[in-house]
């Protein structure tokens, strides 16, 4: 689950699809494990970039 706060002041509560898990001292930069954790990263863009024409990178 995580918890999310926006710059608009809103907060919204989140269940992921896929459990994150982050070990001691390795990159929060990671690539999806799977389908479930790659939603997962899509709808948080979608959330945090509500950018025009915005191209996900493959």
């Amino acid at each position: 689950m995580g918890i999310l706060s926006f710059a608009d002041g809103r907060v919204e509560r989140w269940k992921w699809k896929w459990p994150k898990q982050f070990k001691k001292k390795q990159s929060y930069w990671k690539r999806a494990e799977n389908a479930a954790d790659l939603g997962d990263l899509r709808r948080l863009q979608q959330a945090i970039l509500p950018v025009p024409n915005f191209r996900v990178q493959p």
